[in-house]
């Protein structure tokens, strides 16, 4: 089997879709198939080759965006595969290009959490719908669904749902020689600085804490996409919170994995996650989640079993839950982070793998 995953986004850049497609066919391959990755961006300015982790990957040129573009050498960079997975949350160009190639190949389609999660371009999101959305997952053998959220949204379009999920690397966020901690209240937030994610209700939870008497460690770290890290900054600076709250830029591996030894609470008031990838690997690290109550992050975080499940409202209600979790006794804590490292656990990339390559063998048997 010769797979060919297209998508709008990879390496050297850093996120979701990123690490899911190069985990993926790192994986394939380890398990017998012949996985190549193509990377269609207005970044590239030519046709051309590269080596990433041991995958063939092939740039190629998008004039336009990832929501109106073309690909004008994507029909011959397609040749000679037996399957397409194509990993386009947007449902545009991508999927678009890829229609319009005349290629036969069957292919699939992962969601990635879609794009009708945000208000942004509401209007144009509805047009698209409505008149184009069905007719877009037509073109796929099978609809990937990278959650439960996701399953449930795009099965009101198509009946060739499938739940995937995502995986993560276990033993890369693993951190065998932990030390013993009972202090909770040493969080981290690790990952991009925007406006979803809600950096700044974890700033208003950490004045407020801090007034009744539990004072956070808080450290944050993550690429700034959103111009927003100078206003974090007068927000710490304002409130006091310079000796407790540190902002840091994006760490490497192994600066983030020694800094995640001596944390032990991953919190995030992000309202909205395509899969929720970083809960995992927190998990994986041996630290518990303080997280937003909404799905699909509230799959993953059961109260008092692996973490904490807020409002993020600002209410009585939510300080009383952390007060309650962030004076646990350590035989509590103990017991929560073996749950959440063996959560982590079925997540495992071997595993997840092989649940896209029955994906895909169903794929090529359906007429």
């Amino acid at each position: 089997m010769k797979v060919l995953n297209i998508t709008p986004t990879f390496h050297p850049k850093i996120g979701g879709i990123e690490a899911v497609v190069l985990n993926l066919s790192v994986h394939c391959q380890r398990l017998g198939v012949d996985a190549e990755v193509l990377d269609v961006s207005p970044d590239h300015k030519r046709l051309q080759t590269r080596m990433v982790e041991g995958i063939k990957v092939t740039n190629v040129p998008l004039i336009g965006s990832k929501l109106v573009g073309y690909a004008p050498q994507l029909r011959q960079a397609i040749q000679g595969f037996d399957l397409l997975h194509v990993h386009d949350p947007q449902l545009m160009a991508l999927s678009i290009g890829v229609m319009l190639s005349g290629s036969q190949l069957p292919r699939v389609l992962s969601t990635h959490g879609g794009f009708h999660h945000t208000r942004r371009l509401a209007g144009a999101k509805r047009l698209h719908e409505e008149f184009a959305l069905r007719r877009m997952l037509d073109s796929y053998k099978l609809v990937l669904a990278t959650s439960e959220n996701d399953a449930t949204y795009f099965g009101r379009f198509t009946n060739r749902i499938r739940v995937t999920g995502n995986g993560i690397d276990v033993q890369r966020h693993r951190i065998a020689d932990r030390p013993p901690s009972n202090d909770l209240r040493r969080w981290v937030y690790w990952g991009r600085l925007s406006e979803n994610k809600r950096v700044d209700r974890l700033l208003d939870y950490a004045v407020r804490l801090k007034a009744m008497g539990y004072p956070l460690d808080l450290l944050i770290t993550g690429a700034d996409v959103s111009g927003l890290a100078y206003k974090f900054q007068a927000r710490i600076d304002s409130a006091g919170l310079q000796d407790s709250v540190r902002l840091a830029p994006p760490m490497n591996d192994v600066d983030l994995k020694a800094a995640l030894r001596n944390r032990t609470v991953f919190a995030t008031a992000s309202e909205y996650e395509g899969f929720g990838l970083t809960l995992l690997e927190a998990m994986a690290a041996g630290l518990l989640v303080v997280c937003r109550d909404v799905e699909p992050m509230n799959k993953f975080v059961q109260n008092g079993q692996n973490g904490l499940c807020l409002a993020f409202d600002g209410s009585d209600a939510d300080f009383g839950k952390l007060v309650e979790f962030l004076c646990l006794d350590q035989p509590h804590q103990q017991s929560m982070r073996s749950a959440s490292v063996a959560f982590a656990d079925a997540y495992d990339w071997p595993r997840i793998a092989q649940r896209f390559i029955s994906a895909y063998s169903e794929a090529l048997s359906t007429p």
